[in-house]
């Protein structure tokens, strides 16, 4: 019996109440995940649809950074542009793992189900899904994104493939299934200009420091784009986008000089660094549409500000 299946077929007594939720939310996004092992489309299904989906986020920031004992003030510039096509040839799911809203209506889905179908399922198989939920709980708690992400790592080996797609128009499961297609077609530009100057505590007193940290390059990497999901509500258009291991670092260098010391050069992968933006980048993720749109991110940091600007499309090909 695959994770679906489980869902549909959990009795009343031990699903519906509110203390079960954790447990109905975990499996969820197991069936989610076992959605990206779906096979292609059968004869005479709807052709599937690919679609391009294209981010770019541009940050400025100036202002005071501190690590440890060390403090200064830093000037940041960063562009970072992802490009990755996905396909859906139907698939369907009736749960979102990244809104943790989502579990009150797959209760409502699953119960209405179990009535229609009246499906069975053996304890066994109850406790083998049960052992798996309680491992991702104790991985990821209540971060969705860790819960979907660890999901589809325990699912890849073994999950059972249903005998098709879910098609059409059902209202009971809203959410378009897109996963990247293969071989994978991702494109990465990163790009960071930032210096900071500061100081930091020794025996001799307060000693300065300056870092400079760049990179410029250009990515199409071969398999990081295969944990990547994106979900389509079709009842508002909302774009749910998860993007997985798809590289937020780029080939460049790093600089650092301490007053009577020798400096330090490094050459290597350079990380982008959201600072104060990352937690409103990370939600605005989850909630894109399906066409293109712009928003931006300016807060007062101490001793500056932050600027992020973000635009994307989702288009179709």
């Amino acid at each position: 019996m695959n994770i679906p299946q489980l869902l549909l077929t959990l009795p009343r007594p031990l699903l519906w109440p509110r203390s079960a939720y954790p447990l109905v939310s975990l499996l969820a996004v197991l069936a989610f995940a076992s959605l990206a092992s779906l096979p292609a489309q059968a004869a005479g299904d709807p052709p599937a649809q690919q679609r391009r989906l294209v981010l770019e986020v541009d940050m400025t920031r100036q202002g005071r950074v501190s690590n440890g004992t060390e403090a200064g003030q830093e000037q940041r510039r960063q562009h970072w542009r992802v490009a990755l096509v996905f396909s859906n040839g139907g698939e369907r799911t009736t749960s979102n793992p990244f809104d943790p809203h989502s579990s009150d209506a797959a209760l409502a889905q699953a119960q209405r189900a179990q009535a229609q179908a009246g499906l069975g399922f053996t304890p066994e198989q109850l406790a083998v899904w049960q052992q798996q939920a309680a491992l991702l709980q104790q991985r990821c708690g209540q971060d969705s994104a860790c819960m979907a992400r660890e999901g589809l790592k325990l699912t890849a080996p073994a999950a059972p493939r249903p005998t098709g797609p879910v098609v059409g128009a059902d209202a009971d499961m809203p959410y378009l299934v897109f996963s990247p297609v293969q071989p994978c077609r991702l494109e990465v530009q990163v790009q960071i200009d930032a210096r900071l100057e500061g100081s930091f505590a020794d025996v001799q007193g307060q000693v300065p420091f300056s870092e400079t940290t760049r990179a410029n390059e250009s990515l199409r990497p071969a398999h990081d784009c295969a944990a990547a999901q994106a979900l389509l509500d079709t009842r508002n258009h909302r774009l749910w986008a998860y993007l997985g291991a798809v590289p937020r670092s780029g080939q460049g260098s790093f600089h650092r000089e301490v007053r009577g010391r020798a400096p330090v050069r490094q050459q290597g992968a350079q990380q982008i660094e959201w600072r104060e933006a990352q937690k409103w980048l990370d939600d605005r993720l989850l909630n894109l549409n399906d066409s293109s749109g712009a928003d931006r991110f300016v807060q007062p940091v101490p001793g500056g500000q932050i600027d992020v600007s973000l635009r994307w499309r989702f288009e179709r090909l």
